[in-house]
């Protein structure tokens, strides 16, 4: 496994050609190869494009779990080079949809195991990726996790499901995670005109409405994925165990009870980014260190939050240690001038437990820190 998390990568080409493929020749005999880790971010993508085409080949690779740059980079890992490749987990930053680049569009017939994961929002969805799972004749097993975003004409993600799967006659397993952003009105008249019956066993959905848009999110469970990106209010009381990664967004405020449900149903949380236009339009703001009747929200494992698009009503929901315990947040995403309101000019005593393991702190401005501040943030 390659542990190479951060540096200076001069180019991602320059990677792939001396650790990437470095690793292939080296290891004439390897059959299983991970150079990934759960996140896009956490290791340099491959990238092959305009690299010669015996890069980074095998003749008796069987199993590969990697992160891509493009999506055109996954095809030309199935352009031949592979061939005995019968797992292929793989991740990729960006949707680049020009398959004539690649001269190999052969059948796969040896694949039997196709995990494909995008993180990023894909943009003028065609069929590609379609195209991409009929040529996989034999697959046996398939997980798909996709984020489209299409306003011009309504993409029904059950029809989307039903394309992915339609040939696959092998196919025994299939796990999903679909989240298809569209124009609020079409998502209506969807809605009005269709029952939504699915062949899917075991699946659930989220809807989140923000002004003319509307998220579906359309899933298999259990949920065996690590993000979930803008859910709002309203969702299904079940368990995320996988998910470290919470986007929420929401033009209803969020109260306290929401959060202790998030806090439940996503027991471990990492990275939790709150998007609350309601509390940011508040004007009149109370701020009580009173201890409440309700419980304290609990995130054991929250060690990044992001609440730079968030009031004080919703930051002091997080910061207050009567309402919320963060014993491990050491990332702090926030306007400066949120953050001193909330904690008083750094000096109110109920928000200062949850500020003291903060190790990067980022405001978004400069300032000139006075003592009480750096007494506040005592490891910056």
């Amino acid at each position: 496994m390659n542990k190479d998390k951060e540096g200076p990568i001069r180019l991602w080409s320059d990677y792939t050609e001396n650790v990437y493929a470095h690793i292939l020749n080296f290891f004439e005999k390897l059959e299983y190869l991970t150079v990934t880790g759960a996140l896009c971010d956490e290791y340099p993508g491959l990238i092959l494009h305009g690299l010669p085409s015996n890069t980074f080949s095998s003749s008796i690779l069987t199993y590969l779990n990697i992160n891509v740059l493009n999506f055109i980079d996954c095809l030309y890992l199935l352009d031949g080079r592979l061939k005995q490749l019968r797992t292929f987990i793989v991740r990729f930053h960006f949707m680049d949809i020009d398959s004539l680049l690649v001269s190999n569009m052969a059948d796969l017939p040896n694949l039997k195991s196709f995990s494909l994961i995008c993180y990023v929002l894909i943009e003028n969805y065609d069929n590609e990726i379609v195209s991409l799972l009929h040529r996989m004749l034999n697959l046996e097993k398939l997980t798909l996790y996709l984020r489209i975003d299409y306003q011009y004409r309504f993409i029904d993600p059950i029809d989307l499901l039903n394309q992915f799967s339609t040939h696959l006659s092998q196919l025994n397993s299939f796990k999903f995670y679909l989240s298809v952003i569209n124009n609020q009105n079409h998502f209506i008249k969807y809605l009005s005109n269709n029952n939504r019956n699915m062949k899917y066993q075991q699946t659930s959905d989220i809807v989140c409405f923000y002004n003319n848009e509307v998220t579906y999110h359309l899933f298999t469970l259990p949920f065996e994925f690590i993000k979930i990106f803008n859910i709002g209010n309203r969702f299904p009381n079940i368990r995320f165990n996988n998910v470290i990664e919470l986007w929420v967004l929401d033009v209803v405020p969020f109260e306290h009870e929401f959060f202790l449900r998030i806090s439940r149903a996503f027991p471990l949380l990492k990275n939790f980014v709150v998007t609350d236009f309601k509390s940011v339009l508040i004007n009149d703001i109370h701020l009580s260190d009173n201890i409440q009747s309700y419980e304290i929200v609990k995130y054991p494992h929250l060690t990044a939050l992001d609440l730079t698009r968030a009031g004080v009503s919703c930051v002091d929901q997080f910061l207050n240690e009567n309402k919320t315990h963060l014993p491990r947040l050491n990332q702090l995403r926030i306007f400066y001038e949120t953050l001193r309101i909330t904690t008083e000019n750094f000096t109110r005593e109920a928000t200062r437990r949850n500020c003291a393991n903060i190790t990067r702190l980022i405001t978004y401005r400069q300032f000139a820190g006075s003592q009480d501040y750096y007494s506040y943030f005592p490891l910056l």
